[in-house]
């Protein structure tokens, strides 16, 4: 199979609207992701992640496609990109009841993350 800019736009316009979006938002964030790595050598991102992330976005844009091809496959495939974005929402909106509710101010945070990373300092000597 010959890989020309015709074939993957043909490949690309297949695909359906949940998975078409989900591979553009990946893309834009494997580029930043390179970007990141070249512009401050963090160790952390390295080569094979960026290799990881790129074979988990094609197999998950494999993935939703083949979801749309289901019965309500489209609207499942959708819940699917939205899922992680669902999530963090909720994930937000339960700690913010939870500091209101405990009626913690910004210093109480902050001795909360200092008493933490204070801990985790005794775990590495």
């Amino acid at each position: 199979m010959k890989l020309s800019a015709a074939s993957i736009k043909k490949s690309v316009k297949a695909l359906c609207g949940p998975a078409q979006f989900y591979l553009v938002f990946s893309l834009v964030s494997l580029v930043l992701y390179l970007v990141n790595m070249l512009e401050h050598k963090n160790k952390m991102n390295t080569a094979s992640g960026l290799s990881i992330q790129a074979i988990v976005v094609i197999v998950w844009t494999y993935i939703l496609n083949w979801v749309c091809s289901m019965k309500h496959g489209d609207t499942i495939a959708w819940v699917l990109v939205f899922l992680p974005l669902i999530m963090l929402f909720t994930i937000l909106i339960i700690m913010y009841h939870l500091i209101d509710t405990m009626n913690l101010n910004k210093d109480d945070l902050l001795d909360i993350l200092k008493e933490d990373k204070s801990k985790e300092c005794k775990e590495c000597s």
